[in-house]
């Protein structure tokens, strides 16, 4: 299951350091490429048998987004931007993505930050 679109394909399925195995993907229904710097994806992750949901953005995106706001006047005129399940990472791209979920699921966060 382990597949990120738009080229950017991992080489093996993902394992924390404690040997948890995860399996992920990244779903990106448009022509466009990922933007690494400045995007906004879902991923679906499954693990212990179980499938979570979420988002993955940047906070450049978000900045652009909440300028967005600002000049069209949703959002409160761009006083926030949210998103449920939604995790900030500094790149979107494999390395980024699964170091970030090998992370949530050595501390047992994924639940918390992932719909189920």
């Amino acid at each position: 299951m382990t597949k990120l679109y738009n080229g950017l394909i991992p080489n093996e399925t993902p394992k924390t350091k404690k040997g948890k195995t995860f399996n992920y993907r990244v779903v990106h229904p448009y022509r466009e490429k990922i933007n690494p710097q400045d995007d906004f994806v879902d991923i679906e992750v499954e693990f212990h048998g179980k499938k979570y949901r979420g988002s993955v953005t940047t906070k450049r995106f978000i900045d652009e987004r909440l300028n967005y706001y600002k000049k069209s006047g949703e959002n409160a005129g761009g006083s926030y931007f949210c998103a449920e399940g939604m995790i900030i990472v500094r790149r979107i791209d494999d390395k980024t993505i699964r170091k970030t979920l090998e992370d949530l699921i050595e501390r047992g966060n994924l639940p918390k930050f992932l719909n189920h």
